[in-house]
């Protein structure tokens, strides 16, 4: 069972993941699904946009350059990056004009402000010790302290990350793959992490 605190009959809701263009067509697509409909842009959502940059050593080897966000409007929010974004950051200029670049919206009955925000943050350290994203471009680091839900944080996580690694494993690898790297042990989202839990 997916969260074994809470009622039986709603732990094995799995997360939704919705994959579209990042384009103007974005909203189109995500409208396909009318049963996830309600969970991608009626509740708060964590998103990601990302492009291929090309192969590593082999064409079995794809590296990508990713964002990592949440919000509680999709569709505001992607409005904004299309149309303002990419006119003062090069990094979103690079985004919006890609004709290749793609968004993954992940949606969740079990979904708050506070745990959106601390997907985001977990996303954003694991995949900066992923071997196939060498940009990710969001790096702020916004831990939150006790919320409802924040003692099945871990179980939510791990639904998400699980779901996205079934649509892009290329992107997404075994967890523990990356628990056990150097890169994640040192990762500067760790003392940030601790230091918030230090320090009011």
């Amino acid at each position: 069972m997916r969260y074994n605190k809470i009622e039986e009959n709603i732990g094995d809701i799995e997360p939704v993941v919705e994959i579209a263009p990042y384009n103007t067509g974005y909203n189109v697509s995500l409208h396909r699904d009318m049963q996830n409909r309600e969970l991608i842009f009626e509740y708060p959502t964590v998103y990601l946009i990302y492009d291929k940059l090309g192969s590593g050593r082999s064409s079995n080897d794809p590296k990508f350059k990713v964002y990592v966000g949440e919000t509680n409007d999709i569709s505001r929010r992607t409005r904004q990056h299309l149309k303002d974004t990419g006119k003062s950051r090069m990094d979103w200029k690079a985004l919006n004009e890609s004709h290749n670049s793609q968004m993954i919206v992940i949606g969740d009955y079990y979904f708050n402000k506070s745990l959106t925000l601390d997907i985001e943050n977990k996303l954003m350290m694991y995949l900066l010790s992923a071997e196939s994203v060498t940009q990710l471009n969001n790096r702020r680091s916004n831990p939150q302290r006790k919320y409802f839900m924040s003692d099945q944080f871990e179980n939510v996580l791990e639904g998400v990350w699980q779901t996205l690694r079934k649509k892009r494993p290329e992107i997404f690898p075994e967890k523990s793959e990356i628990e056990n790297s150097a890169v994640f042990k040192a990762s500067p989202f760790h003392s940030l992490n601790a230091e918030h839990k230090v320090n009011p």
